[in-house]
């Protein structure tokens, strides 16, 4: 079966409706949300995320945390949400002359320099998330 998930559009609905909102979203045939927890990042996030994890479960739902999770925050977001997912673009600076036209999410800035995903950043990542122990 195929799995669908709702972006961080869901951030900018409000807070204090996300039960609710994760309701609908279920209803609807989503499996995941991605999510920041309300804060313009996922660390920022955490508090609000864990609530999500926790009232998702019941929906059988499931929260990624997204924007701006690295290899400093990565397993203390796992531990302190209970997320078993997560969204990460892991992205450097391209070494390539090639020029692109196509953003992604940055709007013009991550065009210059050209930002693209970096395969070690990503096997970092892996490793993090393989290695945090759940303490449910």
């Amino acid at each position: 079966t195929k799995s669908i998930t709702f972006h961080r559009a869901f951030d900018e609905t409000k807070k204090e409706d996300l039960v609710k909102n994760i309701e609908i979203l279920a209803s609807l045939g989503f499996d995941r949300i991605l999510s920041s927890g309300f804060e313009s990042s996922a660390e920022l996030g955490v508090v609000n995320l864990k609530k999500m994890v926790d009232h998702a479960k019941s929906f059988g739902v499931k929260i990624m945390p997204g924007a701006g999770i690295n290899k400093s925050n990565l397993a203390k977001i796992i531990v302190e949400t209970g997320c078993e997912e997560f969204h990460a673009s892991a992205r450097s600076e391209s070494t390539s002359k090639v020029i692109s036209k196509l953003s992604m999410g940055g709007g013009t800035e991550d065009l210059q320099p050209l930002l693209v995903c970096n395969p070690v950043k990503v096997k970092e990542l892996i490793e993090i998330a393989k290695s945090v122990e759940f303490q449910n």
